[in-house]
This record gives structure tokens, C-alpha cells and sequence, in this order.
């Protein structure tokens, strides 16, 4: 057994006494959240230094991390002058052998703008040094690729461990959340039976509602954000490609945009809509059911 202190939904502190399977999930979580961190900060240094390095390239942010882009980094090191002195044949050939289906027309555009880059780039000395970089900060992003996809894999494990321990914990829902994101959710609230009312959940999660007031002065009512910031952030990204318009929660987020709501707030409000479903998702121990989602007790038990 381990225990994690923290401020409690209310206002005394308290230690929540963790079985290790909980607490192995935390920390394999924050490990995949550093490294989360660490590629993003690595992709944007490879960006600027691609710009650096290639001035007149203009394929999409995602190209790089393509396999004709892994090619492209493997074999000319994105460097222009490289590309420019095998010449466009041999160029070509090369690239077709690493990836069979790239199209002639990215080949044509890519060659056109590595000849492009080397007449306005400095020196090919200089180039060498940009290139170096360049390379460093690509092994960089598959070094924390390769941490995001451990950690990942050992959190879905630890999560099944959970659900045999205790059966309440939801499965996965094509559509609404996957076991991955469900291990996310757990290693940050830890056992969600700790939490008696779903007002302490929200509070937890910094989801709670609060008036700001200072003497007489009364305020709009906002987030109190009090709670853990990793787990909104967790919610956050999870309920993203649920507010589609045909996603699970797309009516519902679009209608409050129509009404005036900015998106931030919606986003807020489907965030605390989704939580509450996790929770009675948990509580009820049954499988999902969406047309449970957005319908009272009472009407829920009148439609079935």
C-alpha cells in the first residue's frame, strides 16, 4: 500500500491510501505526460529548424512524420544541398525504393523547392551544421514517441488489472472512450469509489462551480480550478472529437455555441457533462448506454 497527500474536496488535508496498482498507474501517467510535453517542445524546435535548414519546403506539419518524410530525414537528412546534388533521377529512385507509393507529384514539388532552398541558403558547410540539429532534434521526438507508446501500452495493462479487482470500472466504448483514455481518467481520480457524491468528484477535478465574491461583491459564477489540472486536461482532449457534429456530445456543444456561448465555455460544460457520465457510469457498474446520456432518471425509466 501507498499513500498520496492532497487537498482534499474539502478544505482539510487528507492521505487517500492508494492500493500499488493505483499508484503504478499515476506514475506511468506522469511519465507518459513528460514525455507528451517533450515531444511537442521537440516537434516545434524541428519545425523552426526545418525552416532553417529546407527555407523553401511547404508540405503540411504531419508530411515529416509520414513514411515519406522518415525517408526523407533517413537518406538526405532534409537537407537541400543533398537532395540537389544526387539530381532529381537518382533522387527519385531512391525515394520510390524507401517508400513504394509515394507519388511522382510530392517527389516533383520536393525537388522543385530543394532547388529553390539552395539558392537562397547560406553556404553547404553551414547547411552540414543546420543538418546535425536538424537530426538531434528528430531523435529526439522518436526517443518520447517510443516513451508515450511504453508508457501507454503498461497503463492499458495496469487498468485491466483494475477492472478485475474491481468491475465497476468502465470498459472501453468505441465511439465515446478507449481503454487508454479510461486508464488516464482512473490514474488521476485513483479509486473513484473514495468519492460518495458527484459534487466531490467535480470538486476534485476543479470542474465545481464558484461564485468569486469579496465583501459585498458578487461575481459570475466560474470554474474554481482547484482540482487536479492534469485530469481536465485528460477530459479536455477526450471530449474534443466528441463535440463533432455527429459525435456524442456535437448537438449538445453546437447548441450552446448557437446560443451565444463562446466555445471555451461550451468545451467546459461537456467536459463537466462527460465527467458526470463517467461517474454514473461507475456507480450504475452496467455497460454505456447513450440514450441514458442525456435523460433524467425519470425519463430515462418512462422511455425503457
Amino acid at each position: 500500500m501507498s499513500f498520496i497527500p492532497l487537498r482534499a474536496w474539502e478544505k482539510t488535508l487528507i492521505c487517500r491510501h492508494y492500493d500499488e496498482t493505483y499508484a503504478l498507474l499515476r506514475q506511468w501517467h506522469t511519465l507518459y505526460e513528460q514525455a507528451d510535453v517533450g515531444s511537442v517542445r521537440a516537434k516545434c524546435l524541428l519545425a523552426t529548424q526545418m525552416k532553417k535548414l529546407f527555407p523553401d519546403y511547404a508540405f503540411q506539419k504531419g508530411f515529416l512524420y509520414s513514411r515519406s518524410g522518415a525517408a526523407l530525414i533517413e537518406h538526405y537528412g532534409a537537407n537541400p544541398h543533398h537532395i540537389v546534388k544526387d539530381g532529381k533521377d537518382r533522387f527519385c529512385r531512391t525515394m520510390c525504393q524507401a517508400v513504394s507509393r509515394i507519388r511522382q507529384n510530392t517527389l516533383d514539388r520536393l525537388y522543385l523547392q530543394a532547388e529553390s532552398s539552395t539558392k537562397t541558403q547560406q553556404s553547404f558547410r553551414l547547411s552540414e551544421v543546420m543538418q546535425c540539429r536538424l537530426l538531434q532534434l528528430w531523435d529526439d521526438c522518436q526517443r518520447y514517441r517510443d516513451r508515450k507508446l511504453e508508457a501507454k501500452e503498461q497503463m492499458e495493462k495496469l487498468y485491466q488489472e483494475l477492472r478485475l479487482m474491481d468491475p465497476q470500472l468502465p470498459r472501453q466504448e468505441q465511439g465515446v472512450i478507449s481503454s487508454f483514455h479510461l486508464s488516464r481518467v482512473v490514474a488521476e481520480t485513483g479509486p473513484v469509489s473514495d468519492f460518495n457524491t458527484l459534487r466531490k468528484f467535480m470538486r476534485y477535478a476543479g470542474l465545481n462551480l464558484r461564485e468569486k465574491q469579496s465583501g459585498t461583491y458578487r461575481g459570475k459564477n466560474k470554474l474554481s480550478k482547484k482540482g487536479r489540472s492534469l485530469l481536465r486536461k485528460v477530459l479536455s482532449q477526450i471530449v474534443l472529437p466528441l463535440v463533432k457534429k455527429k459525435g456524442l456530445f456535437g448537438p449538445y456543444y453546437h447548441g450552446k455555441k448557437e446560443h451565444g456561448m463562446s466555445g471555451t465555455k461550451a468545451m467546459t460544460a461537456v467536459m463537466r457533462n462527460f465527467l458526470k457520465l463517467f461517474y454514473g457510469w461507475y456507480k450504475s457498474g452496467g455497460s454505456f448506454d447513450q440514450n441514458r446520456v442525456f435523460s433524467c432518471e425519470s425519463q430515462y425509466r418512462r422511455a425503457a
